[in-house]
């Protein structure tokens, strides 16, 4: 069984500082696998950098999702398409830099991340969850997309 800890919206250093240093202790107690959190607020509540992404890979993360804030820091456009484990909202149009899934190789077999931007306010990017059936084939089983799809 793959151990997954998924951690939502690091806002700010003081968010960072708390992930960075309480990440080894997490993994030893839950003898987790693979780590993913949303970045898209790690820089003070507006977007992350670079840095930040690499500071959060380095500490052990796996995987940093985003939403509508990716865009804030303006020095994030160059980089996401440099560190494919960085991702922005897989629904957001095409020729957007970087990458809105990934599948990667743990110890215990592969897992594939989509992140996608859902359906808030305005309605910029259309149904999210045929982008995930589309883009994601291959990556989740169907019972998966079922699952996700009602729970948007």
């Amino acid at each position: 069984m793959l151990t997954v800890l998924f951690l939502g919206d690091i806002v700010g250093e003081p968010g960072r500082t708390a992930v960075i240093n309480r990440l080894p202790e997490l993994k030893e107690q839950h003898a987790l696998d693979f780590i993913i959190v949303n970045g898209e607020n790690a820089a003070g509540g507006r977007g992350i950098t670079g840095k930040i992404t690499i500071d959060l890979l380095r500490a052990g993360v796996s995987v940093v999702t985003t939403g509508d804030h990716i865009w804030d820091q303006k020095d994030i456009l160059k980089f996401l398409d440099l560190e494919p484990r960085l991702l922005r909202p897989l629904n957001y149009p095409d020729g957007a830099p970087g990458s809105g899934s990934i599948v990667l190789e743990t110890a215990k077999g592969k897992i594939g991340v989509v992140n996608v931007q859902g359906r808030t306010g305005e309605d910029l990017f259309g149904d999210p969850m045929i982008n995930v059936s589309i883009t994601g084939s291959g990556i989740f089983p169907y019972e998966l997309l079922r699952v996700i799809r009602e729970s948007l």
